[in-house]
């Protein structure tokens, strides 16, 4: 994976409370904006089980720990 848990843990916190832009995280992590936005969009769905190999949805669209 090009991203690991905590990089893109710290690019969701800084999205949310600090107001930083999707292109902005892009940049600042080396990545494509789709595929900061790919990341994203998994950390949400599946939490810190998406780096593992089975990922499982989280019930509320938050990591449970």
């Amino acid at each position: 994976m090009k991203l690991s848990y905590r990089e893109v843990k710290r690019a969701a916190k800084m999205e949310s409370e600090e107001g930083v832009k999707l292109w902005a995280l892009a940049v600042l992590f080396n990545v494509h904006e789709n595929t900061m936005s790919k990341y994203l969009r998994n950390y949400r769905k599946y939490g810190r089980s998406y780096w593992s190999n089975y990922p499982e949805e989280v019930n509320d669209g938050r990591p449970s720990w």
